[in-house]
């Protein structure tokens, strides 16, 4: 395989927490410790716009068309058109720290998930929101699950061609399956439950998406069946792992589908800023590709483009590289 070689970067003030791809692949948005949210050219990395808020961040999400999600600690979804500037257009009320976002694939759904609060449920009990809003109808959520957990709910994903299919994960250590009703029922919708270890990140893989993966905050890494909820592997602690030449993966930081190959990639890396990504079977995993150079800390996100032959990551030293191969 033809290795990565760095072609440009872009230093930034502040740290970066993510990068994410527009549908259209025409945008990149990294959003920033600061607040800021960076709109990146993909083909060079410089920013084109910064959009603001009034609150620290945890994730952005893309809306049909131009429109973009961000979610914030001050429990506030803003909506952004990248079309019309850099204020929000709009913004739909949470009520507790926003952690995670995900829209549906129709982009109808918008689903977050939010901070453990306290004394916040309806009989003065601790809470954790799963919230959905109708984004065609206001800033009140649809509908919200109060009771499915326990903890921080740190990831939200729907399926990606199925509207009603919804996963949710926490550090309560469970990762909730969920296929939405019309009336949105907390009972009704959630039909299996994986118990599993504190949740970092989930997502669905496959040729129908039908299975799902699952990255905690102790580095372990698992496998399983989305209809079934059936461990398909758990590799363990992947930091355990010796990858031929590279060593091993200090952390990990995100996974990669390639829907077109069929194959799923776990990406990793070193306090040092290399990156390592390894192709995940069934039952084994191995070093593809090693990036070196491009970071100097932690990298926090990272967006290959397996067609384009790209690879943009961003990290806690506030560098943003651009890597082709």
């Amino acid at each position: 395989m033809q290795p990565f070689q760095l072609t440009s970067q872009i230093q930034n003030e502040d740290y970066i927490l993510s990068i994410n791809p527009s549908p259209s692949g025409a945008y990149l948005l990294a959003p920033c410790s600061s607040g800021a949210v960076k709109v990146l050219d993909p083909n060079t990395v410089s920013c084109t716009t910064t959009l603001t808020t009034s609150s620290p961040i945890s994730e952005v999400a893309f809306g049909v068309g131009e429109t973009v999600y961000v979610g914030g600690m001050d429990g506030n979804v803003g909506v952004f058109d990248l079309r019309t500037g850099v204020a929000a257009i709009g913004v739909l009320n949470g009520g507790s720290s926003i952690l995670s976002l995900s829209r549906n694939a129709s982009g109808t759904i918008l689903a977050a998930g939010t901070e453990l609060a306290e004394k916040a449920g309806p009989d003065g009990e601790d809470v954790a929101r799963l919230l959905m809003w109708d984004v065609r109808a206001g800033a009140a959520p649809l509908a919200q699950f109060i009771d499915c957990h326990s903890d921080d709910i740190t990831q939200v994903r729907f399926h990606p061609t199925q509207d009603t299919l919804l996963l949710s994960g926490s550090t309560d250590n469970l990762i909730n399956l969920y296929n939405l009703t019309p009336n949105l029922s907390e009972d009704d919708s959630l039909y299996q439950v994986i118990n599993y270890n504190s949740i970092n990140k989930i997502g669905f893989f496959g040729p129908s998406y039908e299975y799902i993966f699952a990255q905690t905050h102790v580095e372990t890494f698992a496998l399983y069946t989305f209809e079934e909820a059936n461990l398909v592997k758990d590799f363990g602690d992947v930091r355990r792992h010796d990858f031929n030449g590279f060593g091993s993966v200090e952390y990990l930081i995100d996974s990669v589908y390639d829907a077109a190959e069929g194959r799923l990639y776990l990406v990793g890396g070193k306090q040092n800023g290399t990156i390592g990504i390894m192709n995940v079977a069934l039952d084994t995993m191995e070093l593809v590709y090693s990036l070196n150079g491009g970071h100097k800390d932690i990298v926090r996100g990272v967006y290959w483009n397996r067609a384009g032959r790209t690879l943009v990551s961003g990290g806690e030293d506030g560098v943003v590289s651009l890597w082709r191969n």
